[in-house]
């Protein structure tokens, strides 16, 4: 990096980089923390000096006392123009330190002992502690995660006035890899149905799980609707396989559109008779979610197959005057 040496700013004073050995590089600040891996044994199996971004693509609330939003940018810029950058995480906050770093160790399965320790001149430069500058974990590798992903507990958290007042148990979270996805899902929040013209189940799509999130506008004049939510789209609300916590929500006012290009929520219909028939997308199937009026939680579209085996057509009315054939 060529130019003025960088600083870091702590409160009002500026405090330049000590030494060659630390600096930014476009994945974060060099050198900040070294990584060492133990087998059971003691004896190290890996030892590497890591970059760290504090502005990691999915900062985290580490409780539930965390604040709604991070007040630091989502991004360490790989721009070499910039006049200044402000990097950080915030109070109640948390960032994966190997997010941005692609590390990979080939481990076999066993037993380990992580250490991750912020390197001296960083540690002074920041004024952190001994005691807080290193972190250990113990890692047991079995192998794959079964169907990709783990499970977390999932809550129902109730505000008042921009407060949480209250919590419930609600279903579970699980991370999706499939195409198209690859964050965590609610895994009990919709289900979709395909009905014959009687209304009859005649098929399930398996599909019920989603990331909670607002990606478009859909009534901003209703009465409590957000006009600014804190994020829109997925980023920063799905997280990452490593996340220890995700907050989703679905702001008043606000939907989610699930293009039909997405896996897992299509119905085979090579073996249907041609007619008519509904798909039906049913909110809190399962009823985990406590809900003050249940009433619209059913939504009916109707859908025409016709056409021949292997030359099939799926045809649709017109939706408030919106022909999807046109």
């Amino acid at each position: 990096m060529s130019g003025p040496r960088p600083e870091c700013r702590q409160g009002t004073h500026l405090v330049p980089f000590p030494s060659t050995d630390i600096g930014i590089v476009p994945t974060g600040l060099l050198n900040f923390f070294q990584l060492t891996v133990k087998n059971s044994t003691g004896a190290v199996v890996s030892s590497t000096l890591q970059p760290f971004c504090p502005d990691g693509l999915n900062p985290e609330r580490d409780s539930p006392s965390s604040s709604p939003t991070s007040p630091y940018p989502t991004l360490c810029s790989a721009d070499p123009f910039p006049k200044s950058l402000v990097w950080g995480v915030g109070r109640g906050w948390a960032v994966d330190p190997l997010a941005s770093s692609c590390l990979s160790l080939p481990l076999g399965a066993g037993k380990y002992t992580a250490t991750e320790t912020i390197t001296p001149a960083y540690a002074r430069l920041l004024r952190i502690s001994a005691a807080d500058a290193s972190a250990t974990v113990k890692v047991d590798v079995v192998g794959y995660r079964s169907n990709g992903a783990p499970i977390m507990k999932a809550y129902q958290y109730f505000w008042r006035n921009g407060h949480v007042i209250g919590r419930v148990r609600a279903g579970t979270m699980g991370f999706d890899s499939a195409p198209g996805h690859n964050h965590w899902h609610f895994e009990q929040f919709a289900q979709y149905r395909l009905l014959g013209a009687a209304k009859q189940l005649v098929l399930r799509s398996g599909k019920v799980g989603f990331c909670i999130a607002p990606t478009e506008p859909v009534a901003l004049v209703q009465p409590n609707a957000v006009l600014l939510p804190p994020n829109i789209g997925l980023t920063g609300q799905c997280g990452v396989p490593t996340a220890l916590s995700v907050q989703e929500e679905m702001p008043v006012g606000w939907g989610d559109t699930y293009f039909q290009t997405v896996s897992g929520q299509s119905f085979n219909i090579t073996s249907l008779p041609n007619g008519t028939y509904y798909i039906e997308i049913v909110a809190n199937p399962f009823r985990v979610l406590r809900e003050s009026n249940t009433s619209n939680d059913s939504s009916l579209r109707k859908i025409i197959l016709g056409g021949t085996p292997g030359h099939q057509t799926v045809t649709g009315p017109a939706w408030h005057g919106i022909d999807p054939e046109s």
